[in-house]
């Protein structure tokens, strides 16, 4: 399936090259709002990682969840012991 593994590639990289189209271009036109922009999804990425190492519990499992999103590959879901699941096996 060389195929798919490519057209994933290339999915990948065309969102990339979008994120990065959209904050040249706002760099470029407008620098207020560019910077606006970063700071604020600075802010969120501090809030969730502050909130997975420091927050009580609960809090730290859902933010702790929120990770993966940022990461290359999502995260598989693994059936939980006694859900009756046959996922994976």
């Amino acid at each position: 399936m060389p195929s798919a593994v490519i057209a994933d590639a290339a999915a990948k990289g065309g969102a990339l090259l979008t994120v990065a189209g959209v904050h040249t271009a706002l760099w470029a036109g407008a620098p207020g709002l560019a910077a606006a922009l970063t700071l604020l999804e600075a802010a969120l990425a501090a809030t969730v990682v502050l909130t997975a190492l420091y927050a009580p519990e609960r809090l730290s499992d859902r933010a702790f969840r929120m990770l993966p999103w940022t990461a290359r590959a999502p995260a598989r879901r693994r059936a939980s012991p006694g859900t009756g699941s046959r996922e994976g096996g």
